[in-house]
C-alpha cells in the first residue's frame, strides 16, 4: 500500500509491504536511497509492526 508519512515535518509517500495473518509491517520503501537510510529505524505509529507483539 502507498501511504503519506509525515518526514522532517513534511509529507512523503511511502511504500508500505505488510503480510502474515495480521498484515504486519515487513518493509517500507522510500522515495530515495539517503532518505531509506536516515529512516532506517523509524517506526509510525499507525502501522503494525512484525515485532510489535513482542
Amino acid at each position: 500500500m502507498v501511504k503519506t508519512e509525515n518526514i522532517n515535518g513534511k509529507p512523503v509517500k511511502v511504500l508500505v509491504v505488510g503480510e502474515g495473518a495480521e498484515n504486519w509491517v515487513s518493509a517500507v520503501y522510500y522515495p530515495t536511497k539517503t532518505m531509506a537510510q536516515q529512516q532506517a529505524d523509524q517506526k509510525y505509529d499507525d502501522l503494525h509492526y512484525q515485532d510489535d507483539d513482542e
